[in-house]
């Protein structure tokens, strides 16, 4: 025989599991298992070379590699877990750089695969019966920094707001940043190939005069990119430089450039100041020398002193790029940036061109002209004619390419066709030049043919054209058309 609860002990039962649920999604999160697979690539083809259990998906690898046998650019990996959770309507924040696929119970629900937006909160809602549910991952990294942090919670017991204690502050409201910068070190002027050096260093306050920064780098013609991750107040902020007159200084947050002169130095005490909320943050610097005295130092100074702030998805939004200023010249349509950033270049080169700005995610350039080949297209940004990678821009409907006329004619002109081509054993990167560090065009798919018009002296690399570009693949990626008669092959490297 059953007996009924008194109505006072049953308030207390229904106010207890008010108070466990929150609790209950917190334990689930914290204790869920994700399987994780790790790939060479940016698109998740092959066998994962990395297999391996993770905790809570909260990583920021920087600019390193996540594992051996993984590069620090363009890699790939997928999560997947099976965590309990009670009904309800939860929320899934992720902040990642540079894109992902989000799946619940095998459906997809959030995406910026295709479309990065590093540096931005995103979330999205979705209602759970209570049970086991499937979550899967895709995380793809394409170039520079590298984080993927996923937090979910009930939206009827969100958690409390996050707030961050008062910086450290020196004299003059100077931000004191102790952890350690990253700091890669190149032989050439534009940050161009494998870095020859790295090392972590902190402060930025350096005084190289007439020599070296490290050896194997030259005393002149050099470059350096210092990167570091950093939890931040919100409040009004202002990066400080001095530099010397014929060095140019890059300083990006979040992917967004605050201050630019490394194709026009300036010298000297150079200044940015703007908004930045509360939370994490990823500062960049990017300096380049050009001849005799080389100097860099910096320091980052908040307005006001100490007052919190809490952290919330509104306030976590970085602010949009401003419209591009208007040139006087015959465009051709224009074209969208679909990579966090993207350089602009003074001609369509990455090895000796320099660096004239720097685009984001989102801003649309009218486009002006193209190369040969049609893989760099010449636009219009921040009021000056400039080059990028056909690749990162999506074109809108007023572009067409059979329209926009050449207006660059570069050493590497179209080949002439061999009469042979090939076949793409796996999905194989079209690079710029011979060679693993060079810089990507695009992807020949698996089992795609493309035209043969020129190789290597070493017969490692193959010259080829797909899908409107010419560019280089490398020959253990491909199988040749067994017709094919080698000497007839040219030797088209430059």
């Amino acid at each position: 025989m059953f007996r009924l609860l008194p109505i006072r002990w049953l308030a207390l039962f229904l106010l207890a599991s008010l108070i466990a649920a929150p609790s209950m999604a917190l334990r689930a999160q914290e204790s869920t298992s994700w399987e994780a697979r790790y790939y060479d690539n940016e698109f998740l083809v092959g066998d994962a070379k990395i297999r391996r259990g993770e905790g809570a998906l909260s990583f920021d690898w920087g600019i390193h590699s996540p594992g051996e046998g993984i590069p620090a650019d363009g890699f790939s990996a997928r999560f997947g877990a099976d965590p309990y959770l009670s009904g309800g309507t939860y929320r899934f924040e992720f902040r990642v750089d540079d894109a992902f696929n989000f799946h619940v119970d095998h459906q997809l629900v959030l995406t910026t695969y295709n479309s990065p937006r590093p540096g931005q909160l995103l979330y999205v809602d979705v209602s759970l019966a209570a049970g086991t549910h499937h979550f899967q991952v895709d995380y793809r990294e394409i170039t520079g920094h590298a984080y993927l942090h996923l937090r979910w919670y009930n939206i009827t017991n969100p958690p409390a707001p996050v707030t961050y204690p008062a910086d450290q502050l020196a004299d003059g409201g100077i931000v004191v940043i102790p952890n350690s910068w990253y700091a890669q070190y190149y032989n050439n002027q534009t940050l161009s190939g494998r870095p020859l050096a790295t090392q972590t260093t902190e402060p930025i306050n350096y005084d190289w005069g007439d020599g070296r920064p490290q050896h194997g780098i030259p005393a002149d013609h050099w470059s350096a990119r210092f990167s570091i991750n950093r939890t931040l107040q919100g409040g009004r902020y202002t990066a400080i430089f001095n530099v010397h007159y014929d060095d140019g200084v890059r300083f990006i947050v979040n992917g967004q450039t605050w201050l630019d002169t490394w194709g026009n130095p300036q010298g000297g005490t150079l200044t940015a100041t703007r908004e930045l909320s509360p939370g994490p943050h990823t500062l960049t610097i990017e300096y380049n020398d050009n001849t005799h005295y080389a100097f860099l130092r910096f320091q980052l100074k908040r307005e006001g002193g100490g007052s919190s702030a809490t952290y919330s998805p509104a306030a976590a939004q970085p602010s949009r790029p401003v419209a591009t200023p208007f040139i006087d010249v015959v465009t051709y349509g224009e074209g969208r940036v679909s990579t966090g950033r993207l350089n602009v270049r003074s001609f369509p080169d990455t090895r000796d061109s320099p660096v004239l700005a720097v685009t984001t995610f989102g801003n649309s350039h009218p486009i002006v002209g193209r190369n040969v080949d049609g893989s760099w297209l010449q636009i219009v940004s921040n009021g000056r004619l400039g080059w990028v990678y056909a690749r990162y821009l999506t074109l809108n409907a007023a572009a067409r390419r059979a329209d926009i006329p050449i207006t660059y004619q570069s050493a590497t002109s179209l080949r002439p066709e061999t009469g042979y081509g090939l076949i793409a054993r796996v999905r194989t990167y079209i690079r710029a030049y011979p060679g693993e560090g060079e810089a990507l065009l695009g992807t020949l798919p698996a089992a795609e043919n493309a035209v043969i018009v020129g190789r290597t002296e070493e017969w490692g690399w193959w010259q080829i054209r797909y899908d409107g570009m010419q560019g280089w693949v490398a020959a253990d990626s491909v199988r040749i058309d067994t017709r094919l008669l080698l000497q007839e092959v040219p030797v088209t490297a430059p």
